[in-house]
C-alpha cells in the first residue's frame, strides 16, 4: 500500500515537472533570456523530458534564476525612472 502511494506521489511529481518543463521552454521567445543563459535551451525538449527526476528540476531551477537575472537587469531603470519622475512632480 505504501509503495503504491509513493509511487502515485513521484509519477504526479514527474509529471508537474513535465508540465513545468514545456511551458518554461515555450516561453522563452517571450521572456528572450540573457545571452549567458541561452545554453539552458541547448537541449531538445523532448531531450530534457527523458532526464531523470533530478536533472530535470535541476534544469528548471536553472531556467527559473535565468528568468530572474533577466527581470533584475530592468528593475534599478525602472526605479531610478520612478524616482526621477516622482521629483519632477
Amino acid at each position: 500500500m505504501h509503495k503504491l502511494n509513493s509511487e502515485v506521489v513521484q509519477t504526479h511529481k514527474r509529471e508537474e515537472m513535465e508540465d513545468e518543463a514545456h511551458m518554461l521552454y515555450r516561453s522563452e521567445k517571450l521572456i528572450n533570456l540573457l545571452q549567458k543563459d541561452q545554453h539552458a535551451l541547448e537541449c531538445p525538449l523532448d531531450d530534457l523530458l527523458e532526464l531523470p527526476d533530478a536533472h530535470l528540476q535541476a534544469w528548471i531551477i536553472q531556467f527559473q534564476v535565468a528568468i530572474i537575472k533577466q527581470n533584475r537587469i530592468f528593475i534599478p531603470e525602472t526605479e531610478k525612472s520612478s524616482s526621477c519622475l516622482r521629483q519632477w512632480l
